[in-house]
């Protein structure tokens, strides 16, 4: 299940990724503002699911530590920490990417009036 969840991890944050280069580049950037801001509630809903997911990592990480632990502890400790980051990297991506759309929208209708 947990394994499940790191490829939607994985994959949101590409889709996020690619998109924020896209709003960059001027031929397609005006086609990616539109498409952000016409999907403004999955985008946010993205996002709460990026922000649970990190809080849950968070908590997984901090119920792992041990005082001396084995080596398979070690590798969950370190497991866990590498899932805090990426749902912390699509979390943010996620949320960038709504406030730039806005913040393009936004200069698009002042330069328009």
């Amino acid at each position: 299940m947990i394994h499940l969840l790191n490829w939607i991890d994985y994959a949101g944050l590409g889709v996020s990724m690619i998109l924020l280069a896209c709003m960059a580049l001027p031929p397609v950037s005006k086609k990616v503002v539109d498409l952000v801001n016409s999907a403004t509630m999955p985008v946010l809903g993205c996002a709460l699911y990026a922000f649970l997911r990190f809080q849950w990592s968070l908590i997984h990480v901090a119920s792992s530590r041990a005082d001396s632990p084995s080596c398979d502890d070690k590798v969950d400790y370190y497991r866990g920490l590498r899932n805090v980051y990426l749902d912390l990297c699509l979390l943010l991506s996620l949320l960038m990417n709504f406030w730039v759309a806005s913040l393009k929208r936004e200069d698009g209708e002042k330069k328009s009036s």
